[in-house]
């Protein structure tokens, strides 16, 4: 965040504050170890090499310890020292959550494409904002998991049936390719009629992706944030010779429209990067941004920049 490694969420017994930047690990300089890291993360695009390298920067075995140093807004350094646990609930999410933001606005969160209940949980909650003006849907950070679960909730959102996205898929020992195509078909019992904005990051990959090109193809739905991952094709681990093990995507991923996202992501049409100073006050720009062009009742914007290739 700002070419900095920072806290996005810690628990009050770490003694860590979102927003603090880590500046050491250990005696190592945070940055040697951030190079480090993305050395050995397996990503497509450069945003989500980092956010997989930072998620493993602390790792260790169960119950040692590691010394951090983080700098916090008045420029302060100070020493924490964090034990390992070998188990714990710490940033774990139910796969459907929601509240109503106020203003006629409803939100619904989808951690993962997976998980008992997902699609009656989202029914569940469409349910108590059927008669909102707006919907905000939150699937940052969002990995993956079962396309037919994101087409089903996209389901919802659609009267007519739309494409959700083409893979390309290579044939083992070839050089030729399958083209499948997915779908969003319309499903009962009643339309959400309201807008709805969906909120994206470099955490979203696979089936999310799948998801995003979905709500693209409708061509009614918001996508507030950063662009995606780029990580689909069912990915297959080969082995070498050496002994190097490779991952590799047996497929050509490519959004509804027919733009490869594949190693570049799926753009948003308004950009909100995150700031340290968001994360100190608790603020989240992404979230803003969506809740006021529902209320605006503009119409869909041309994406504010370029395509990241």
């Amino acid at each position: 965040m700002e070419g900095k490694v920072a806290v996005v969420r810690a628990e009050a017994a770490s003694g860590l504050v979102p927003g603090e930047v880590i500046t050491a690990i250990g005696d190592q300089p945070v940055e040697a170890c951030l190079a480090a890291a993305v050395k050995r993360a397996c990503n497509s695009t450069d945003r989500g090499r980092l956010r997989e390298a930072c998620g493993r920067l602390l790792a260790g075995a169960p119950g040692t310890t590691v010394a951090v140093s983080v700098q916090g807004a008045d420029e302060a350094v100070r020493r924490v020292t964090l034990k390992r646990e070998r188990a714990s609930s710490f940033g774990q999410e139910p796969n459907v959550s929601s509240r109503d933001l106020g203003q006629s606005i409803g939100y619904v969160r989808i951690s993962g494409w997976g998980g008992a209940g997902l699609v009656e949980k989202f029914d569940r909650a469409l349910e108590d904002f059927k008669s909102c003006r707006g919907l905000v849907i939150d699937v940052r950070g969002n990995g993956g998991g079962s396309d037919q679960l994101a087409d089903l909730v996209n389901g919802r959102l659609t009267a007519k049936a739309v494409v959700s996205s083409i893979d390309l898929w290579r044939q083992a020992g070839t050089d030729q390719y399958k083209k499948t195509l997915g779908w969003v078909q319309p499903r009962g019992p009643w339309t959400f009629a309201g807008r709805v904005a969906v909120l994206i990051d470099e955490g979203c990959a696979s089936a999310c992706e799948h998801f995003v090109s979905g709500v693209e193809a409708m061509g009614r739905v918001l996508l507030v944030g950063l662009p995606t991952n780029g990580a689909g094709g069912g990915p297959t681990l080969v082995n070498l010779p050496d002994g190097t093990r490779v991952r590799i995507s047996r497929a050509l991923g490519l959004r509804a429209n027919g733009v490869v996202f594949e190693g570049h992501g799926i753009p948003p049409h308004l950009y909100a990067t995150p700031t340290l100073e968001d994360l100190r006050q608790g603020r989240d720009h992404a979230l803003t941004l969506a809740q006021e062009w529902i209320i605006s009742g503009k119409d869909l914007p041309a994406r504010s920049q370029p395509l990241p290739w």
